[in-house]
C-alpha cells in the first residue's frame, strides 16, 4: 500500500479525484505507462488520506485515464485515451475493485463505434453514462451514451457537428 510508501506516487499527475461514502479515488497518468487507477487504502490512517494504485493495462501498453465514476464499492468506470491503440479507454469494475480480473475493458467495437480517439470526460446518472470525447486525426469531438453503466453504447454525436465539443467535458446529467 502507498501508506508506507510516499514516493510510490512519484510523478503521477491527478486528472481527477472523486469520493464515494469517506473514500477517496483517482485517475491520471504517468507519461508511457498503462492506465492505473487510485483506490482508498485499506489500511487505517490518522493522518490523511492515501492510494493503492491498480495497473488496468498491461505493461506493455500506454494509457491516460481523465475521468472516474463510482457508482458504489463494487462498480466503477475509468475512461481516457489508450495511447497504444489511438482508441478510446473505457474499463468497468463489477466485484473488487483491488482484484484486476474484476476490471473489464470495454470494447466500442462490440457496440459498432470504430473511430480512433479517446475520452475526454464522462458525465453518470443512475445507470446512464454520457462520455465525451475526441476523434483521430480530425480532432472532432463525438458524444457516447449508454443505459447500462458500460455494456452497450450508442454515438449521439449531433449530426454534422465538428470541431471539439469541449463544451460537454464538464456537463452533468
Amino acid at each position: 500500500d502507498v501508506i508506507a510508501d510516499p514516493n510510490a506516487l512519484a510523478g503521477f499527475a491527478p486528472r481527477r479525484i472523486t469520493t464515494f461514502e469517506n473514500d477517496f479515488y483517482a485517475v491520471g497518468n504517468k507519461i508511457n505507462e498503462p492506465a492505473t487507477i487510485f483506490l482508498p487504502t485499506k489500511k487505517a490512517s490518522t493522518d490523511g488520506y492515501f492510494f493503492v494504485p491498480l495497473t488496468l493495462q498491461p505493461d506493455t501498453q500506454d494509457g491516460e485515464p481523465y475521468d472516474i465514476h463510482v457508482w458504489s464499492k463494487t462498480s466503477i468506470m475509468v475512461v481516457g485515451w489508450d495511447q497504444s491503440f489511438r482508441y478510446p479507454l473505457i474499463f468497468v469494475c463489477d466485484g473488487d475493485p483491488y482484484v484486476k480480473t474484476s476490471w473489464k475493458q470495454v470494447d466500442l467495437l462490440d457496440s459498432g463505434i470504430t473511430y480512433e480517439g479517446g475520452v475526454n470526460g464522462l458525465s453518470v446518472s443512475g445507470d446512464k453514462v454520457v462520455l465525451v470525447g475526441t476523434k483521430l486525426p480530425s480532432n472532432d469531438g463525438f458524444v457516447l451514451q449508454s443505459p447500462d453503466k458500460g455494456k452497450t453504447w450508442k454515438d449521439i454525436t449531433p449530426v454534422g457537428a465538428t470541431g471539439p465539443i469541449e463544451a460537454m467535458y464538464r456537463a452533468r446529467l
